[in-house]
This record gives C-alpha cells, sequence and structure tokens, in this order.
C-alpha cells in the first residue's frame, strides 16, 4: 500500500519538479519509490520534517538547489517555487505560505511554480488496489493514508469514482453518499 501510495504521489507532480511530503507514510513512499524503484528520477522528494529540522540537510539542500540567501530564512520555499515545479502532499491540511506561489489543486496534490499548466494525471488514471488489501487487513498504515486520501478527495472530488473503482470508496468519508 505505501509503495502504491509512493507511486501516485510521484505520478501526481509535473516533470522536473518538487515532492514535499509531510508525515512518515508519504516521505517514506515517495522517498523509497523514488531512491530505491528509481521512479520519477526528475522529482526532488524532500520532506518537510527534515528540511525543517536537520540543518545540515536543509544547508546541502538549499545550496545544490540554488536558492541563495532566501534559503536561510522562511523564503526557501518561494524560491524553491521560482526555479521548479512544487508538489505538496496533501497529507498537510493546507499547502505552506510560500511568498509568490499560487497553489493549485490536483488529485493528491498541491502544485505552484512554472510550468504547471500540463494537464495533470487524471483521477481515474490513480492506482488504488493495494490500499483494498490494507483496509481489508486492518493495516495499521492505512489509516494515515486514508487520511492523506481522504483530504485529496475532498479538494478533487473526481477521485471518488477510482476509490469507488478499487472498492475503498466507503473507507473515505468525503466519498461516502
Amino acid at each position: 500500500m505505501l509503495e502504491e501510495l509512493g507511486e501516485n504521489l510521484l505520478r501526481a507532480c509535473p516533470a522536473g519538479g518538487a515532492l514535499l511530503t509531510a508525515a512518515d507514510a508519504d516521505s517514506y513512499a515517495a522517498w523509497y519509490m523514488r531512491f530505491v524503484r528509481g521512479l520519477r528520477p526528475d522529482l526532488l522528494v524532500i520532506p518537510l520534517a527534515v528540511w525543517r529540522r536537520d540543518s545540515l540537510f536543509r544547508v546541502r539542500a538549499a545550496a545544490d538547489l540554488r536558492l541563495g540567501r532566501r534559503a536561510r530564512a522562511e523564503g526557501w520555499l518561494g524560491a524553491l517555487v521560482e526555479r521548479r515545479p512544487v508538489c505538496v502532499s496533501m497529507a498537510l491540511d493546507r499547502p505552506p505560505d510560500a511568498q509568490g506561489a499560487t497553489w493549485r489543486t490536483r488529485p493528491l496534490v498541491w502544485v505552484a511554480g512554472p510550468q504547471v499548466t500540463d494537464d495533470p494525471v487524471p483521477p481515474r488514471d490513480f492506482v488504488f488496489a493495494a490500499l483494498k488489501v490494507a483496509v481489508d487487513n486492518h493495516d495499521p498504515w492505512a489509516q494515515p493514508v486514508l487520511e492523506l486520501y481522504g483530504r485529496a478527495a475532498r479538494a478533487t472530488a473526481r477521485l471518488c469514482e477510482a476509490f469507488s473503482t478499487f472498492g475503498v470508496s466507503g473507507a473515505i468519508e468525503a466519498c461516502r453518499h
């Protein structure tokens, strides 16, 4: 289920972007699929908790991204949005404040930055088969994944059709009719 989550999050982001993750489930899932499975090598995955807590990571990442002095202050996200598309996992309640960022809703993520006018992956193209197995087996990781998908369904109601296809719409409050 976490592999499926990671793949879905990576697929939701535009080419050459950065994906900001919020919690253990989305961070581990996206990192695993990106670095172990080699999916979407064009994306940078940044767990927000690591950025905020780990000063060495922050300094190195800011230098690699060429964010300049703005990276030292709270302006790092605005500087990143100026340089590349940025996706924010819906594991967060809302996208973080970033100077100059206009966040758009896509299935599973919010996105801002250059080149975000391209068509997103249609909601029906996401896969939730492993989520169905996890829900049926009462997997403890299912709860944080359901919360993320629930927030995504509230923002993009068309996801409910895909959840229904895989028989998990009843587990997602936003999709219950």
